[in-house]
């Protein structure tokens, strides 16, 4: 998707990009659920993955002027410098999310 931005394949990036922002949107209201499972077991975990959605809400956000503008390649660094990595950050919280829904 990223390079099809870059590229200019537009409308196979935009159907793209508007799967990820319904998968998104589904993975917000995830961290939303989990949190009082995540509370309940570990505070501090807890505060952790509160923090973690507020940053990903942020990103998300901040890639809104560049899409209402219809720079691609300006989202397109977005994802790649902001989101995708901060999605690869989850990894840090999935034993205290998996501990706490099974507990």
């Amino acid at each position: 998707m990223v390079e099809g931005l870059r590229a200019g394949r537009d409308a196979e990036a935009l159907t793209s990009l508007g799967s990820l922002a319904e998968e998104l949107e589904y993975f917000l209201r995830f961290l939303v659920l989990i949190h009082d499972f995540v509370d309940a077991v570990d505070p501090q975990a807890s505060a952790n993955v509160r923090d973690y959605r507020t940053r990903l809400l942020g990103i998300v956000e901040s890639i809104e002027p560049a899409l209402s503008e219809i720079d691609l390649v300006e989202v397109a660094d977005a994802l790649e410098d902001d989101l995708i990595p901060t999605l690869a950050e989850y990894r840090d919280f999935d034993d205290a999310v998996m501990l706490a829904v099974g507990a």
